[in-house]
């Protein structure tokens, strides 16, 4: 059953990816599906009178002064709603993933060189980061309350999500090793080298000729 509905997320994935990797028209409008929704959202609620206020020394804000009507209730949904599809998607092409390694280590289906590591990577990366903020959407609806409403449940929040923005960086940091050289050079140096190119000393000749220089690629 689960290999079953994963077969049929992947399959439905790729066509909609190829149906907005051929059209520029369709593209551009998914991508400013979720900006339109923001501005839309944001402006009707200030018109409203649904208004957030910000505390600077919890580092919170809320609606409990405002009248948002419907808002109070879509709002707590979408905080949940969207980082748990986002959550599920990744999940299912991460167990795809797993499903296809496991093919091909049983000598069933595709060679290893049909799948790209590097494309692992990427997802491996875009989970993780989903994860965090999942985590960071649960913490600021969920401790709150089961607090009482104290102040450091307040921070624990702001630590969440302070975490989630670090997702990012701390991620590339781990998997992309051009960018650890790079930090590791500017830390040791105080300079960032080309970390793409490494001049290396190749013996073109053995007698009395002299020795060349190459540059390669290493990325």
């Amino acid at each position: 059953m689960l290999e079953q509905l994963i077969h049929i997320f992947t399959k439905m994935f790729f066509q909609g990816h190829q149906l907005l990797a051929h059209n520029l028209t369709l593209l551009h409008i998914f991508a400013a599906i979720p900006c339109i929704m923001a501005l839309s959202f944001t402006l009707h609620m200030n018109l409203i009178g649904c208004r957030k206020r910000v505390n600077p020394f919890t580092l919170s804000y809320t609606y409990a002064c405002s009248d948002c009507g419907f808002y109070s209730s879509m709002l707590h949904a979408f905080a949940f709603v969207f980082s748990a599809v986002n959550f599920a998607i990744y999940a299912l092409v991460f167990l795809k993933i797993l499903q296809m390694r496991a093919t091909m280590l049983s000598n069933e289906g595709p060679s290893l060189s049909s799948v790209k590591q590097r494309e692992i990577k990427l997802v491996i990366q875009f989970l993780l980061i989903c994860v965090a903020q999942f985590l960071s959407s649960v913490a600021f609806y969920i401790l709150p309350p089961l607090a009482g409403g104290q102040d450091f449940a307040f921070h624990l929040t702001a630590t969440f999500s302070t975490l989630n923005t670090m997702t990012n960086p701390c991620v590339i940091f781990v998997f992309q090793s051009r960018v650890r050289r790079a930090v590791i050079s500017l830390l040791t140096t105080a300079q960032i080298r080309d970390t793409s190119m490494v001049v290396s000393k190749v013996q073109c000749a053995p007698s009395k000729t002299t020795t060349a220089t190459q540059r390669l690629n290493i990325m």
